[in-house]
């Protein structure tokens, strides 16, 4: 079948069909059009994913321009900030930004030493270093997850013969914060610390942080005492945060147990002593039962033995003379003596306590609860938050548990607003499937009426032509004359040349019916 007999088998279509079929048909058309041109659209659309985001004017540009010369397609969003391209040239196209030393973070850095000449002289050299100094450290700045974007500016003052004329270096900050976000005296700390590090000769003192509304970040943040305070106050608020969240974490999942989600609400407050404390004590214990150590130890003995005269009065008169002397009898005597001096050290124990930072002042806790509770329900929880918060009520710590229904009909509301907004969604979907089914049902119909308009022909043809008559009904027919006898041979090629061809056979009688006109 060539392109002429489709033509034709089309035109004949058309001409059979009533008027409301071939309005059926056009609307068929149309909307099969349509379809095609939107699948079409479809498969052709280009998905665009973020390539570099938050850029400042100067990035932009330059990725921009490297883009154009490298023929890749892109589209700009966020005002200007942001730079889309298609979603499968985005990480390629990165890993080619890169090793172009792009986003810069608005500025230079070392690259600059990349391509230098001959004829630089010590001031461009200069200039040159500053500047990469500072775009390296903007660019370090701003990776900070509260930063934006950051601008970094160093003064460093030339050299002089004597120190007594020197002139200390000096920094300025500018910091553009994120939506938000908010910078802490840690943090400021961090960043002056950190500029002061990589400049020679530069104190933290002297380095100058502002944001970009104005206020003065660094100030009063080195002044004596200050800065040791500000860690300090950093630090106890760190531990106090940590230390309220696990709180709140235990009594919350156990109540979560008990009550279901979203059932209650646990928040606690600790006091905290941080202050560290260092005791010195030194006892001194007597010495009990010669248990001890012997500092030092002397013995003394003395024994006599020997005879002597005892006897007389006892008194004066009996050793004044001229009083008459009485004899006595004569003895043995012994005389023995013992004596010992022991000197024992001192038992002394020394004990040095350190308290370390840290210690539980005070802690409060309240909980509320979703719906109205009984007293015994109060009092269970109350009890169970008692043990997993670790209060103690001695030290003087509150628990309170009130049971309050929760306003929740912002949340409704909310939650209203998304469901119909994904009703919405899904109807669109819906639609847009209901076109596509009635779409394709409506090229089927018209592809299958345009088949039968091709084959009809064919089957009306064979539909008039006499069908072979049987074998012994031909052999009753009586004899016919020679003229007859070439009609059923011709009838018979007719119908031979119908089956085999039928568009050759569709092709002769139109010759023949134009001849009769």
């Amino acid at each position: 079948m060539n392109y002429r007999d489709i033509v034709g088998a089309v035109k004949r279509f058309w001409q059979e069909t009533s008027p409301k079929l071939r309005v059926v048909v056009l609307i068929g058309g149309v909307t099969l059009i349509f379809l095609s041109i939107y699948f079409i659209s479809l498969s052709s659309r280009v998905n665009y994913d973020v390539l570099f985001s938050n850029l400042s004017p100067q990035d932009a540009s330059a990725i921009t321009s490297k883009l154009k010369e490298m023929g890749e397609g892109y589209k700009l969003a966020e005002g200007g900030s942001a730079i889309l391209v298609p979603k499968d040239r985005v990480y390629e196209l990165r890993l080619l930004m890169a090793g172009q030393n792009l986003p810069s973070g608005g500025g230079v850095g070392f690259e600059i030493f990349d391509k230098t000449s001959l004829g630089t002289t010590d001031f461009v050299e200069r200039i040159n270093y500053q500047r990469a100094l500072q775009g390296e450290l903007a660019r370090t700045i701003s990776s900070l997850s509260n930063v934006e974007y950051a601008r970094v500016h160093i003064v460093l003052p030339r050299e002089r013969l004597y120190a007594a004329e020197s002139i200390p270096p000096q920094a300025g900050v500018v910091l553009k914060l994120k939506p938000g976000s908010m910078m802490n005296k840690s943090e400021i700390t961090a960043i002056a610390r950190l500029v002061a590090s990589s400049v020679e000769g530069l104190k933290p003192e002297q380095v100058t942080i502002v944001d970009t509304n104005g206020n003065l970040l660094s100030r009063g943040l080195f002044d004596e005492g200050k800065e040791a305070s500000t860690l300090e106050e950093s630090f106890y608020l760190e531990v106090k945060d940590r230390l309220e969240r696990t709180i709140e974490d235990r009594i919350q999942s156990m109540l979560i147990g008990v009550l279901g989600p979203n059932k209650a609400i646990v928040r606690a407050s600790a006091e905290l002593d941080l202050t560290q404390l260092k005791t010195s004590k030194e006892v001194f214990s007597p010495v009990v039962e010669e248990k001890g150590i012997i500092k030092r130890e002397q013995r003394l003995k003395e024994e006599y033995e020997g005879q002597g005269t005892a006897g007389g009065v006892p008194g004066v008169s009996s050793n004044i003379p001229g009083y008459e002397i009485m004899t006595g009898t004569s003895n043995v005597s012994t005389y023995n003596k013992q004596q010992t001096n022991i000197e024992y050290e001192v038992n002394r124990e020394v004990q040095e306590i350190l308290e370390k930072p840290g210690k539980m002042k005070k802690l409060s806790i309240a909980v509320v609860v979703d719906k109205e509770l009984t007293p015994q329900e109060q009092k269970s929880i109350k009890e169970l938050a008692l043990a997993a918060g670790g209060v103690d009520l001695a030290r003087g710590d509150m628990l309170t548990v009130q049971g309050i229904p929760f306003d929740r009909s912002y949340y409704e509301k909310e939650a209203s607003i998304m469901a119909e907004e994904e009703k919405r969604q899904r109807n669109q979907e819906m639609i847009r499937l209901s076109i596509i089914i009635i779409g394709i049902i409506i090229a089927l119909i018209i592809l299958k009426n345009m088949i039968k308009a091709i084959i009809k022909p064919s089957k009306r043809i064979e539909e008039l032509l006499p069908e072979e008559l049987p074998q012994p009904i031909l052999e009753k027919v009586p004899s016919i004359s020679p003229e007859e006898q070439r009609k059923r041979e011709i009838s018979e090629e007719l119908m031979q040349l119908a089956r085999r061809d039928p568009q050759s056979f569709v092709k002769l009688l139109r010759s023949w019916m134009r001849e009769e006109e």
